[in-house]
């Protein structure tokens, strides 16, 4: 009964570390020189963040993680902002 526990334990924790190994992944180094060519996080910004628009209203959302998000509405003619909480995905 010992020895099926100690196999079902080696196998569990094998499981587990599988993700690790590198067998699984192909792990590249890659050594820039050039800095021209190097991504800095204003890359990674999006500048515009309307996900929707119509002919009245523009509409984006922000999204704070577990403490939830909020959506906005945007007139297009008086400029005058809108919001409310929302759940983020």
């Amino acid at each position: 009964m010992r020895y099926i526990l100690t196999i079902i334990l080696i196998f569990t924790f094998r499981l587990f570390n599988y993700g690790q190994s590198t067998e699984r992944f192909d792990i590249q180094e890659m050594l820039i020189s050039d800095t021209t060519k190097m991504i800095n996080a204003n890359d990674f910004i999006r500048t515009d963040t309307t996900f929707y628009q119509d002919e009245r209203y523009y509409v984006r959302r922000t999204c704070s993680g577990e403490w939830g998000g909020s959506i906005w509405f945007r007139n297009k003619s008086t400029g005058i902002e809108y919001s409310c909480s929302a759940a983020c995905r």
